[in-house]
């Protein structure tokens, strides 16, 4: 027989590259991976098989009997070795229902086992092929097509199972499965034609470089900048987990002032460091492998067993985090570090739960280096998740209740001003305080949702009910916003269009925004103000002298009022110090034409110590406290300031 023996020796090398590669990249982590890694083994293999049995049957007269047959019978057993372990890598590559992976896994097993038995027994019954010891000419069987057969089944089972399963595919993942299927069957009907053609090893191997190129490629799960694996590869490690399974330790380390090392040390520098702090936990605590860039300046450490088993290793880094680390030129870094360890199943159940916990521990603020999450923790994590779901709850039923506490003009003699306040009473946890809520809503990105609806809410209760009463005196609303409110591009043309809606004069309103908030990104925050402002809305600096003071606020942005944060104003009337600073705050702000609120009155000695200073506006329980809708328009139709006051 005269077989072309070029195209099994094209298929061996391209498995022998991709093997190599894989080796290189360092990628066992993931389930997919290893079945893949048996689908590049067992086509090498295969073709290697296929052409050495070839060459053997060509030269058969001087060979033993039993080695020719021995290669003949192994060809045909790896055959549905190969497509077994075909159609398992494509069932295990999605995040797919463990049942179902086991039953298409079934499926293809069964029916691989047949071609097994069919290919042993070919010997004896003549299936797939004729070998006479008496003389050693090799024949195909009488069912010799069958075998091909089976390569179309397995090219039928994956279609089956990518249209069942289509939404757990990308698109180019998709499209090189179908592709990778119709090469692998346009060559088996190529050498089902032309017999010592020997194309079908080939078009698999063609077909499994296609694949790994769009879904197995190593390098979509490598930081380019420290060639260390990166988030999305303990993505794919976490969620593979299996809980009644697995234990594991997950060590995150935090590179403090991280901006500051970039500022100083430059790009390069930095990643040369992090790879440096990297080969470090790789060579010297021999966490090869298991080592992960969650981010530019997160770290993330992998190891078998509970946290306690950890900690010795903990210790160690915590040692060497105290030292300087040398990078190219003697260049001495020291960097500061924070770390956080949990379990898994015992404190998180897949990769989004870890970050949610990373997260939470990160804010916890400990004198410690390591945070550990204990039980401790955890119900404080617990408490977090409730009060975010009943957060959830009053935004999605709009059950949020707004209170507004009355804001008193002392050159009107009147209360011309409200502060509407987010108050939550849950069915399930009852009421929660705003120092407790807020928070909770800001880290969740909750804050967004919540603080349109507060718009809504102030602007119904304007419309419905403050502007039809008689006498209105209140020609101000104050509705505080955060900064990631400010920042985010859909909350100045929302409010316009709640503003529109509920027919209010913009000019009802006006928003609180504090120190940070200008502080981050002051240049998009000029731009929100400005459109409010061109609008007709005003602002007002809140919890001014608490943050980020500086006069360069008061003169670039457009603050028509500065709130003087009731600790300020308690400082006046007990430090010394303090009432001679305040003073020239006043008279600085004065001469700045802006309004001053002093929040924090609770009794007459406060008022009076201020109005020396002709401050105009004041706010606190000396006047009232929050009060709900109703309460606050009986206070505001009984109460008569000038005489009160």
């Amino acid at each position: 027989m005269n077989y072309n023996y070029f195209y099994e020796i094209a298929a061996a090398i391209i498995c022998l590259v991709i093997f190599s590669d894989i080796l290189y990249k360092r990628q066992f982590f993931r389930k997919d991976v290893k079945f893949f890694i048996n689908v590049v083994v067992t086509q090498g293999i295969l073709s290697v098989v296929d052409l050495v049995s070839c060459l053997l049957l060509d030269n058969a007269q001087r060979v033993p009997y039993w080695l020719n047959m021995l290669f003949i019978v192994l060809y045909f057993v790896l055959q549905p070795i190969l497509l077994y372990c075909f159609v398992a890598f494509i069932c295990s590559f999605p995040e797919i229902q463990k049942t179902r992976f086991k039953v298409f896994k079934a499926v293809a097993a069964v029916i691989f086992l047949a071609d097994i038995i069919i290919g042993i027994t070919s010997d004896y019954t003549g299936w797939y092929f004729v070998f006479h010891k008496s003389d050693l000419v090799y024949r195909h069987g009488i069912h010799r097509v069958l075998g091909y057969h089976f390569y179309y089944a397995a090219c039928l089972l994956v279609l089956n199972f990518l249209i069942e399963n289509r939404y757990s595919f990308l698109r180019r993942e998709r499209t090189v499965v179908v592709l990778g299927g119709l090469i692998i069957a346009v060559s088996v009907l190529a050498q089902s034609i032309y017999h010592l053609s020997l194309i079908t090893g080939l078009g698999t191997s063609i077909a499994i470089l296609l694949i790994y190129i769009t879904m197995e490629n190593p390098n979509s799960f490598i930081d380019r900048r420290t060639e260390i694996s990166n988030s999305d590869a303990l993505r794919l490690y976490v969620n593979r987990w299996e809980p009644d399974r697995h234990r594991y330790a997950i060590y995150t380390i935090k590179l403090s002032h991280f901006d500051t090392l970039e500022k100083s040390l430059g790009f390069e520098k930095v990643n040369e460091l992090v790879l440096r702090i990297s080969r470090w936990l790789e060579e010297d605590l021999k966490f090869k492998n298991r080592i992960f860039r969650l981010s530019e300046d997160n770290l993330v450490l992998v190891a078998k067993g509970t946290k306690e088993d950890f900690l010795p290793s903990a210790e160690l880094i915590e040692e060497q985090f105290k030292k300087s680390w040398i990078l190219r030129g003697g260049i001495q870094v020291p960097v500061e570090m924070k770390a956080v360890l949990c379990e898994y199943p015992t404190h998180f159940q897949n990769f989004s739960s870890f970050l949610n916990l990373k997260e939470f521990l990160m804010k916890i603020p400990d004198k410690s280096n390591l945070i550990l999450a204990d039980n401790k923790v955890m119900e404080r994590k617990k408490r977090f998740n409730d009060v975010e779901e009943a957060v959830r709850r009053a935004v999605e039923n709009e059950t949020l209740d707004v209170y507004y506490q009355p804001i008193y003009d002392a050159k009107e003699r009147k209360i011309s001003g409200l502060e509407a306040l987010a108050r939550l009473t849950d069915e399930k946890l009852g009421y929660i305080s705003p120092e407790e809520f807020i928070p909770v809503a800001e880290a969740d990105g909750l804050i967004m949702e919540l603080g349109i609806l507060v718009v809504k809410k102030v602007c119904r209760f304007a419309s419905e009910k403050l502007l039809k009463m008689e006498n209105c005196t209140v020609n101000k609303i104050e509705i505080n916003l955060s900064p990631i409110q400010l920042l985010h591009r859909k909350t100045i043309p929302t409010i316009k269009e709640i503003v529109t809606e509920y027919k209010i004069p913009p000019s009802l309103l006006n928003f609180e925004i504090t120190e940070s908030a200008t502080a981050d990104s002051p240049e998009v925050v000029m731009e929100a103000m400005k459109s409010l402002i061109d609008f007709g809305c005003d602002f007002s600096l809140d919890d001014y002298g608490t943050g980020y003071s500086n006069i360069s606020y008061l003169i670039n942005f457009e603050f028509s009022k500065i709130k003087f944060d009731r600790q300020l104003i308690n400082s006046y009337f007990t430090e010394e110090s303090a009432k001679k600073i305040l003073g020239h705050e006043f008279e600085l702000i004065y001469d700045l034409n802006k309004d001053i609120v002093a929040e924090g009155i609770e009794s007459e000695e406060y008022l009076q110590g201020l109005l020396f200073f002709a401050i105009r506006y004041y706010q606190g329980y000396y006047f009232s406290k929050a009060l709900p809708e109703d309460e606050l328009i009986a206070y505001l139709q009984n109460s008569t300031p000038a005489d009160n006051f």
